[in-house]
């Protein structure tokens, strides 16, 4: 599956919490392993920590049983904002 794929079937799932915004990214992580990158733009002002840890937990379980071809790494955030640091 290309990052594009992932993407859009992240958004057309129903999760616990919304999110606004994904950014996906694949690639192969420290031990060249292949990898996908999620990051969910969540507002944290408005969301538990329970909940946050309960949608990341749900993110990582489905794509494991997807079967991407990719070891899942979800993280909250946006992609260009960590690139930027």
């Amino acid at each position: 599956m290309s990052a594009a794929e992932i993407k859009a079937w992240l958004e057309a799932q129903t999760w616990p919490l919304a999110v606004p915004s994904w950014d996906v990214v694949v690639g192969h992580d420290a031990t060249d392993d292949p990898a996908v990158w999620v990051w969910m733009d969540v507002p944290f002002e408005t969301t538990t920590s329970e909940d946050r840890v309960a949608l990341r937990e749900a993110v990582f379980r489905r794509l494991l049983e997807r079967e991407t071809g990719f070891w899942p790494y979800v993280r909250f955030g946006r992609y260009e904002t960590v690139e930027a640091r």
